[in-house]
């Protein structure tokens, strides 16, 4: 796909220091809204925030504006490859992993390997520069503009050429690592990091401190548009691992339209073999999750927020389950309904994670009524709440619309429509104060926001778990 066209280049934030203000407050972590050394370094300092080693969850962060704007150092030397012509994508995509691992302090082992090497292939028919269109080393549409570097006039829609192969190098890795976009660079130099980590990285800028969007089409407030970016990056990566000795040995730097000439180096100049790469939505590993991907033992509230995206705007990406949501899914509820996007399945996936109460009926508010009224050995319940300050931090709140009787009597729900909602209460979260955490059945996946007890299908019962 050819996206150049989407591209937004060199767009400077006017809103730094209140943008990491309001940082400050987003960060959801371990204990009550803690920022780790990490945290802070990130946030401040513009460091690398992957670090799976780290105690810390994602950072969300709210910008939306794109930009490839570098923010590193432009005073170095252009990257020496040493390499002659003719120049191919694979050599091209190693030299950048080569460059970035310097800029970045790490052993160049660390950046190219397999995985990473399939990434940036991938990503460069994913973008189409130098491949479909006329840009001359620039696979990526990269629109840094160092005068003593570029072929034509510096073009902020990414439409320009480089004078050589090591200058292309160069602005695209000093792109990579800027505090823009320093997300890239630090996926691509964590040894263990998949073909599918560099992708959710890509795209899901928001959640780094600091970073913006590569490109105008991943924009979180275009209905579906961050899902669609990721599915076709993902798409490509793919293809690039299951046709890698023809896409990697593309060569480019040459007038005519790479992506149609054919024109190859033989298979014998290439360093990797795609087919030991995987690239899967499936096996999907988070690039921000803590080393407990947001599950805090015993801690209802907090695992709960660790699972949800800050709030239900368009920016909460609506179907795309919270990384620490969905590596939960897969371990401990991986046949539930709308993959997750279930209020039921979110409540009980969060009850089975925190092992707060692990014979929690994992989906249907019906059955979870059900279990929660069955139970008061374990559970102390309130029919019919009617304010929040009935409520504490870990209730969760059911309105059974499947109009279920319980022994004594009383009637749950009015019947009307579906099978009725559940949240888990986590009580007023800085900066917006939402003060529920819950999933949809269909339309949304696990987000922070405000609660009602009640509806037209009737009002809430409060279930709190016993200590």
């Amino acid at each position: 796909m050819n996206i150049r066209k989407k591209l937004l280049k060199n767009i400077v934030p006017g809103l730094t220091l209140v943008t990491s203000m309001v940082l400050l407050l987003q960060v959801s972590m371990p204990g009550v809204l803690a920022l780790s050394q990490n945290d802070l370094n990130s946030i401040i300092q513009h460091t690398p925030f992957y670090d799976d080693s780290s105690s810390a969850t994602c950072s969300t962060g709210t910008n939306t504006t794109g930009t490839t704007s570098s923010g590193a150092s432009q005073n170095t030397a252009p990257w020496s490859s040493g390499l002659q012509p003719p120049y191919y994508l694979e050599a091209f995509a190693i030299e950048v992993l080569k460059d970035v691992a310097a800029k970045q302090g790490v052993p160049q082992s660390d950046a190219v390997t397999p995985q990473h090497v399939v990434s940036m292939v991938g990503w460069a028919w994913s973008e189409g520069g130098d491949i479909t269109n006329d840009d001359l080393f620039n696979p990526y549409n990269t629109g840094q503009g160092d005068p003593g570097f570029l072929a034509t006039a510096h073009s902020v829609s990414g439409v320009q050429s480089y004078v050589s192969f090591d200058a292309g190098v160069e602005e695209t890795s000093r792109a990579i690592v800027g505090s823009y976009q320093n997300r890239i660079a630090s996926v691509l130099t964590k040894p263990t990091s998949t073909a599918t980590d560099f992708v959710q990285a890509l795209t899901y800028f928001q959640k780094y401190p600091g970073n913006l969007a590569w490109a105008s089409a991943d924009n979180p407030s275009s209905g579906n548009a961050q899902q669609n970016y990721y599915n076709s990056v993902l798409t490509q990566v793919q293809q690039a691992a299951t046709n890698y000795q023809d896409e990697a040995a593309t060569i480019i730097g040459t007038a005519a339209h790479e992506g149609n000439s054919n024109q190859k180096v033989p298979s014998s100049e290439l360093k990797f073999n795609g087919t030991t790469v995987t690239a899967s939505a499936s096996s999907a590993t988070t690039n921000c999750t803590s080393s407990n991907s947001g599950v805090v033992s015993g801690n209802i509230v907090q695992t709960a927020i660790n699972f949800s995206w800050p709030d239900r705007s368009p920016q909460s990406i609506a179907l795309q389950p919270k990384p620490e949501y969905e590596a939960a899914l897969q371990k401990y509820n991986p046949d539930a309904p709308y993959n997750g996007a279930d209020c039921g399945a979110f409540v009980g996936t969060v009850m089975h994670a925190s092992g707060a109460d692990t014979s929690y009926p994992l989906s249907f508010t019906v059955s979870q009524a059900q279990y929660v009224l069955a139970h008061p050995e374990k559970y102390d319940v309130a029919y019919t709440v009617t304010d929040t300050s009935q409520l504490q931090p870990g209730d969760i709140l059911i309105l059974n619309a499947g109009s279920y009787v319980d022994a004594s009597g009383y009637h749950v729900g009015n019947g009307a429509g579906g099978e009725g909602h559940t949240f888990i209460w986590v009580g007023p979260q800085p900066p917006n104060g939402y003060n529920e955490a819950s999933a949809s059945g269909g339309d949304r996946m696990a987000n922070l926001g405000p609660a009602e007890l009640s509806d037209s299908r009737g009002i809430y019962m409060r279930a709190r778990l016993k200590q």
